[in-house]
């Protein structure tokens, strides 16, 4: 079978099939639709009388685009056949990312690739290589910057990414400064609590919703706790009793009603 079939006559009534011209395009990427431009057919009448006319995709049978390999496709024009040879070709498509066991990362910590893994997919689907991802193949990882991260991967000349998230974890907390103030009431105001993280000591004020274990009805010591990250830490204060304001006596509210005086 050749690819033009000059001088291969088939008769059919009145018609003679002279000549196929194959088309322009003989190889196709896979799931590729067929390129018909360039090709023809040509026709000898009775008459002798000869006819080129291009080929269209209504002659055509045979082609499978999602089929790897050589492909015979076959030309039909009013019962005559002739017959032509085009190759459907795999291609990578993309590369697919398995993301490493560990996502999750103290501030600070370095990366862990342990079962990360690259693969080259083809546009069939097949699975054409497949490796361990390394170090050399990733970008964009910071230690130091808290939240979500997205890390880039590129293995010959493929690009994927994997995202991971880098947490500055509470290690605990301690009063810094106590409130100034004591009395009926607490007052929390410039007391401050360090706060122990994986990147350093910070210092931060107390707030109200910090706060647990006061009553401002019950006099004496109290152990006041400080709740923050899921830590707690303590400090003491002391209420003291309301002073009632003191009362005057009735009878000289009497005294003084009867003899016409005021307090």
């Amino acid at each position: 079978m050749q690819a033009g079939f000059a001088g291969l006559h088939l008769f059919a009534g009145s018609l003679i099939l002279e000549k196929q011209h194959k088309t322009t395009k003989t190889e196709y990427k896979y799931g590729e639709s067929l390129d018909l431009t360039g090709g023809t057919i040509e026709i000898t009448k009775d008459s002798g009388t000869k006819e080129t006319i291009n080929i269209t995709k209504d002659m055509i049978s045979g082609y499978n685009s999602k089929k790897l390999g050589a492909q015979i496709l076959t030309v039909t024009y009013q019962g005559l056949t002739q017959q032509f040879v085009v190759k459907v070709e795999d291609y990578i498509a993309s590369l697919k990312i398995q993301k490493p066991t560990k996502v999750e990362y103290e501030y600070g910590e370095d990366i862990e690739l342990t079962g990360g893994k690259v693969s080259i997919i083809m546009a069939s689907g097949a699975i054409s290589e497949s490796t361990a991802m390394t170090g050399a193949m990733i970008t964009g990882y910071n230690p130091k910057a808290e939240g979500t991260q997205t890390i880039k991967v590129e293995y010959k000349g493929l690009q994927g990414n994997f995202q991971v998230k880098v947490e500055d974890k509470i290690k605990g907390i301690s009063v810094n400064t106590e409130p100034d103030k004591t009395g009926e009431n607490l007052d929390i105001t410039g007391t401050t609590i360090d706060v122990v993280k994986s990147s350093g000591i910070t210092t931060i004020p107390v707030t109200p919703n910090m706060i647990s274990g006061f009553s401002a009805t019950t006099p004496g010591t109290q152990i006041i706790t400080i709740t923050y990250g899921g830590f707690t830490t303590k400090f003491v204060v002391k209420v003291s009793e309301k002073q009632e304001e003191p009362k005057q006596d009735d009878n000289k509210k009497e005294d003084n009603k009867d003899n016409g005086t005021k307090e």
